[in-house]
């Protein structure tokens, strides 16, 4: 059964694996925490790169979210990926409908799209879903994400994507609460980040560190 705030004999183990995603984003955190006022904060987000000078419509949301600087959503049409982290950094409650209720995958599409794009919206998604049941105590949404995230283990290799740990924290917690191999996958996802280089990529790193705060918001 999930509580807010966790069990209290597990929050000795949210707190280890809390720390590893912090060392392993530990380079973009320092450079995160120099920025001491919010027009540095903001120019961060307006001029943020990958080390290839990539930019993707994602990285906003999720920058506005981690450096809590919330501004209204784009209007117009988006990917649900997109539009549920603009939900996320603006405070918004989800769009209706937004997640698939039934069991399995929280987006349509899988076996009819191309599998990597499909998988990544798809942990984008369960990133950004986990984040809001923790935040509102949620706990239908929360049982309904770690079921998607045991369907995404036993039917879809996450490598599939890009090797960023979108929704690393959803499956950690999934295996926290006892299901098998979890927390193995969860460890998988994060070398898998480390991979190229030996350590996560700039992107990769942000995305580890929201992870690590939704953990310590679960034991608050």
């Amino acid at each position: 059964m999930v509580t807010f705030p966790a069990q209290h004999e597990l929050v000795p183990l949210i707190r280890r694996w809390g720390e590893r995603l912090r060392f392993a984003s530990r380079v973009v955190t320092n450079e995160l925490n120099s920025l001491l006022t919010d027009d540095a904060r903001d120019r961060f987000i307006a001029t943020f790169r990958d080390e290839f000078g990539h930019r993707r419509p994602i990285d906003e949301p999720l920058l506005r979210c981690v450096l809590s600087r919330a501004v209204r959503p784009p209007a117009g049409e988006m990917p649900i990926d997109e539009r549920l982290w603009w939900c996320l950094s603006s405070r918004d409650s989800f769009p209706p409908r937004a997640l698939r209720p039934a069991g399995g995958a929280l987006t349509p599409g899988f076996g009819r799209e191309p599998i990597e794009s499909w998988t990544e919206r798809e942990m984008r998604v369960m990133h950004a879903a986990i984040n809001r049941a923790v935040i509102s105590h949620d706990s239908a949404l929360f049982e309904r994400v770690l079921d998607a995230a045991a369907w995404l283990m036993d039917n879809v290799q996450t490598d599939n994507a890009t090797n960023r740990p979108w929704g690393i924290h959803a499956v950690i917690i999934h295996g926290l609460l006892g299901h098998t191999n979890a927390e193995h996958d969860a460890a998988g996802m994060l070398h898998a980040a480390h991979a190229a280089t030996g350590e996560a990529d700039r992107l990769s790193q942000i995305i580890l560190l929201d992870a690590a705060r939704t953990l310590d918001r679960w034991t608050a």
